[in-house]
Order: C-alpha cells, then structure tokens, then sequence
C-alpha cells in the first residue's frame, strides 16, 4: 500500500468495498424531498458505515453511526405522526432526542481515543442530533452538511476514501436538493399565475 494504514491491507479492502457499495445509496438518499423518507433511508445507509469503520479499527465513528441507526429510525417515526396530525408529545419527543445525545456521549466515552479532534466529532453528533429531531429542513440540512465535513476530515485521517467519497457525495446532492427545492418555492403557483394574467389583461385594457 502506498499509505500507512492503521490495520492490514486486507481489512481496508474490505472496508472500502463495503463503503463502495453504499455510495449510490447515499446519493440516493438526500435527492429525496420528504425529510421522513430520508431518515428511514439514512438509518439503512449507517449499516454500511459502521462495518465500514469498524474494519478500519475507527470504534468512535463506528458507535456514533451504531447510535445513530435506531435514532434516526425513531426520528423518522416522530415526522410521520407530525404529517399525520397526530404527534407525540413535547415531553416524550424531547426525552427522545436526549437520550439519544446522552447515548452518543457515552458511547463515545467507551471507545474513546486519545485525540482532540474526537470532541468536536461528539459535538458535531449531537447537534446533528438536533436537526434531525428538530421540524423543518433549513436545520437539518445545515447539520448534515456539518456532520459531512466533520466525517470527511475523520475519514481522512483514517485513510478511508470511500467514506471521503461519500461525503462529497452527500454535499453535492443535498446541494442539488437545496437548490432545487428554493427554485420550486420561487415559481409562482397556478393561482398567482392567473392573477397575474388578470393584472395584465387589466393593463392593457386600461
């Protein structure tokens, strides 16, 4: 190998392949419209990044996605009782998102290292933890894109490329997402529309 590796060739192989196979999902994911349906996706794209980094011997990577997996599950649960009209309560949904922070401190006090950069990848976890749980798109995007760059520089550092990959992945397509969506939000609906064929109608009678 060209690189010093932290493992055996042969379990960075096997990690990246692992990781190679989720990289279409992953763009698959944050192409979707519907914050609920990204999560459930999501949950399923971490099964892949915990093998993935478990392989590579990164144990604080690999418990934060281990954490992550039933909470966005949950998260996605909470989304559909809100679309539905029927959400849980204010206590029970802020007990969930804590718990799922306190589960991200402690499991990433059991497989800590000693390396700085580890707490401000905890600090990145739970406030991703925060735009996941909390409504609307504008926060949960912007911790994403956070998270995304905070996993880039991890993967970096463990020579995992394919998680590299996936990162510049996820911005690309979530930027995609982003601009798409506030293009749809500028275009004048169909009531607009005919207002303002009305308005001009109207001038040029007049």
């Amino acid at each position: 190998m060209p690189f010093d590796l932290r493992v055996p060739p042969w379990m960075w192989i096997l990690s990246q392949v692992v990781g190679a196979v989720s990289l279409i999902w992953w763009f698959l994911i944050y192409q979707q419209k519907d914050k609920e349906k990204t999560l459930w996706m999501s949950s399923v794209g971490k099964l892949f990044g915990i093998v993935s980094n478990a392989l590579l011997l990164n144990f604080v990577m690999a418990g934060l996605l281990a954490v992550r997996v039933p909470r966005d599950m949950t998260f996605a649960y909470l989304e559909r009782r809100n679309k539905k009209g029927s959400p849980v309560s204010k206590w029970l949904s802020l007990l969930l998102f804590l718990l799922f922070c306190v589960l991200s401190v402690v499991i990433t006090v059991i497989t800590w290292e000693r390396f700085w950069f580890n707490w401000i990848l905890l600090a990145g976890a739970l406030f991703v933890n925060f735009g996941k749980w909390k409504k609307g798109r504008r926060i949960f995007w912007t911790s994403v894109i956070i998270w995304s760059i905070l996993t880039f520089i991890n993967a970096l550092i463990f020579i995992n490329i394919t998680t590299m990959i996936t990162c510049s992945i996820v911005l690309i397509s979530l930027t995609i997402t982003i601009i798409r969506t506030v293009k749809e939000k500028r275009k004048p609906t169909k009531i607009e529309e005919k207002e303002q064929d009305l308005e001009n109608k109207e001038n040029e009678d007049g």
